[in-house]
């Protein structure tokens, strides 16, 4: 699998996206009770709620080939400086037989807001081949700061944000808290390593499609993103989420089309719904 396959893979999982070692103690989360945050009228995350999703590959004619795997766990709903935050934990790694080509182990910690549903930090634990490293960011939403910390630089690095900036874990739950068949459109910051990126999701259509579970009525979304700060430009590659149309908003499924076919990461159990 060449690098650019690679990098494909991961975003394939993650889109749809352990405990880690950090070198931030969970008490260095940059929480001041002392702002006015938003809070958001919308059903808020479901502690315990576990689901898991296969990675397939499928290029021109070529049969599908599964590659991988992924997990997301609403651990646990943490108090931090006087609020209540969520911990939601997600997990990849590839499939038995693409180990031999590119083994994957990767572990994502994310802290999300129980009121405003924005981030306050992202733990990455990355064991890729035979690569291995760690990178931390902390936000501090009411000053509008990112520290950002890897196992391979030795400084922290400090960068602005824009408000109620989000990480890719906490997008995905905040792009479940609306109803996008009334909603149309929906536009919001997130970052990476302290680079910034306008993520927008567009209502396609209303459809019934098949899952491990089932035909379910899904809501089928339009992403797209582009790094804040160029100019934007055509993608070519396309992205479609498609989402339970129920008040769960279960993410059912994601496609990832590009020049080397196309990824589709689809839900195939649900361990756990969890409780509000």
């Amino acid at each position: 699998m060449g690098r650019k396959n690679k990098k494909l893979f991961v975003i394939g999982v993650i889109a749809i996206f352990v405990s880690v070692n950090s070198c931030f103690a969970l008490e260095g989360l940059l929480i001041d009770s002392s702002h006015d945050y938003r809070t958001m009228d919308y059903p808020g995350l479901r502690v315990g709620e576990k689901m898991k999703y296969k990675v397939a590959w499928k290029y021109k004619g070529i049969k599908v080939i599964n590659v991988g795997y992924g997990e997301l766990h609403v651990k646990e709903l943490l108090s931090v400086n006087g609020r209540d935050v969520y911990h939601v934990v997600f997990k990849a790694w590839t499939s038995t037989f693409f180990d031999i080509f590119f083994k994957i182990r990767d572990v994502y910690e994310s802290y999300i807001d129980r009121a405003g549903c924005f981030s306050w930090g992202l733990e990455m634990d990355i064991r890729e081949g035979k690569s291995h490293y760690t990178r931390e960011t902390r936000f501090n939403q009411g000053e509008h700061y990112g520290l950002h910390k890897s196992s391979y630089k030795k400084n922290t690095k400090r960068a602005p944000i824009l408000p109620y900036m989000q990480d890719f874990v906490s997008a995905m739950y905040y792009a479940r808290a609306f109803d996008m068949e009334k909603e149309k459109e929906i536009s919001f910051n997130m970052d990476n390593d302290g680079k910034a990126y306008k993520t927008t999701l567009k209502f396609v259509k209303r459809e019934i499609i098949k899952t491990k579970m089932g035909r379910i009525d899904a809501v089928k979304l339009d992403l797209s993103w582009y790094k804040l700060g160029r100019k934007k430009r055509r993608s070519k590659e396309s992205h479609f989420l498609w989402i339970s149309a129920d008040g769960d908003r279960l993410p059912l499924k994601i496609e990832s089309i590009g020049e080397i076919g196309k990824f589709i990461t689809s839900l195939i159990r649900v361990y756990d719904r969890g409780k509000r």
